[in-house]
């Protein structure tokens, strides 16, 4: 049964591909995008932004009484460095926003911890220089901000792309994918989330300045916001192909500034390790992390699944099940929506998803899917059945539930 499973899935997969990617290239030069709705009212999107810091404000009140729970009798700081250096990566952001960067370990692994992209540690740098108060409290202070932000540029971007109700409809599945409680923690999903909406939505507008700026933030924010160059690369094809003229002079901005952040990157392991690509050789030899093919790893995720089903369950659940269903669930969704997403916003959900599962060992497949702002907009797009949307939503709540469930007793989620 296994083997079947593992020729069936990978080939569903690659078909689910192939559906996006052939109905995205063929809309792109068939027809021109639909115009723009109206702007979303000033007021209704502070509302959003300051119901997405809520949401946040109350989901770190949870995790900081979990964390003085678990860890009784020590000060709330102490209780929070122990509860989120555990499992996940905020302990390496905050060590580098502490140390910067070196090839000497002054703290054990420093050397490492160039594989973790620079704008999260500089953001919380700049909030504490001196560093007076704790740096966990410090990158717990910034989430409902950012994610405040992010929730206000996402939520214009499809009110103004799709209209009032696709953008009530993306936030609500937000909200409920798994892994959605990523954008409270001392981690890099709400920051991602905002630059990556902001960078489409200055595009939508033809911000082109501020749309470079967000490229470059993006591009030192994690590897994806690299592949921004390549939807405005869409965007700009699908302009000329159908205008029959240049695209605007700024609108080269868009494609320069995510290639600029990359690029500031790599002149960053230039410097310190005398290799712009150092980080990709730390991954390989320290995390068995290489780019490979997406339909492979969900071969070898079904493996795991089996072989952990017995004595591993939690990880046979939280990564291998979760890893093969976010690739499924992500291709089938853009492959459902690919006759109705802008094409350049789809093509950016395509290959972000290819990108990030398509590695020799995918752990944390639901964080990066929690913050892939076109999902939420995916799903929305494609459910617009009520009673539909409301199973899928209450699917999504429940899995989330169990995931966070999970991460609070510091199982495998990652």
């Amino acid at each position: 049964m296994l083997e079947w499973m593992q020729i069936i899935l990978p080939a569903l997969a690659i078909v689910l591909f192939a559906a996006a990617t052939v109905r995205g290239a063929v809309r792109c030069f068939a027809s021109p995008e639909a115009p723009l709705e109206e702007r979303a009212p000033a007021p209704l999107v502070r509302r959003v932004g300051i119901v997405c810091a809520a949401c946040v404000l109350a989901m770190q009140a949870v995790l900081l009484a979990v964390a003085v729970h678990q860890n009784p009798g020590v000060p709330l700081t102490e209780a929070a460095a122990r509860f989120f250096s555990s499992g996940i990566d905020a302990g390496h952001y905050i060590q580098i926003a502490q140390y910067g960067y070196s090839a000497t370990d002054t703290v054990p692994d420093l050397h490492l911890f160039i594989v973790f992209f620079p704008l999260f540690p500089a953001l919380l740098r700049w909030v504490n220089p001196l560093g007076l108060v704790d740096w966990y409290l410090t990158a717990l202070a910034v989430q409902p901000v950012l994610f405040g932000l992010a929730g206000a540029a996402l939520y214009s971007l499809v009110y103004e792309g799709y209209g009032r109700s696709a953008a009530n409809r993306t936030m609500l599945f937000l909200a409920a994918f798994p892994g959605s409680f990523f954008f409270a923690l001392p981690m890099t999903e709400s920051l991602f989330l905002l630059v990556t909406a902001w960078y489409f939505l200055c595009l939508q507008r033809r911000r082109w300045l501020w749309c470079g700026v967000a490229g470059v933030l993006a591009g030192l924010c994690r590897a994806p916001g690299a592949v921004l160059a390549g939807a405005a690369a869409v965007w700009m094809v699908q302009q000329v192909w159908h205008t029959r003229r240049r695209p605007p002079r700024g609108a080269w901005w868009a494609l320069a500034g995510p290639l600029l952040g990359i690029g500031i990157y790599l002149g960053i392991n230039q410097k310190i390790y005398g290799d712009p690509f150092a980080f990709s050789a730390f991954q390989s030899e320290h995390w068995h992390n290489r780019l490979g093919w997406f339909w492979e790893t969900v071969r070898y995720h079904l493996g795991y699944l089996a072989g952990w089903w017995a004595d591993n369950r939690a990880s046979a659940l939280c990564i291998s099940l979760a890893a093969v269903l976010c690739i499924l669930v992500q291709l089938g969704v853009f492959a459902a929506a690919a006759g109705k997403m802008r094409v350049h916003q789809l093509a950016f959900g395509v290959a972000v998803t290819v990108i990030t599962t398509g590695v020799s060992w995918l752990i944390s497949a639901p964080r990066y899917a929690a913050a892939l702002l076109v999902l939420p907009l995916g799903f929305s797009l494609v459910l617009r059945n009520r009673w539909a949307r409301y199973a899928v939503l209450a699917l999504l709540a429940a899995a989330n539930l169990a995931y966070f469930s999970q991460y609070l007793q510091h199982g495998p989620v990652y």
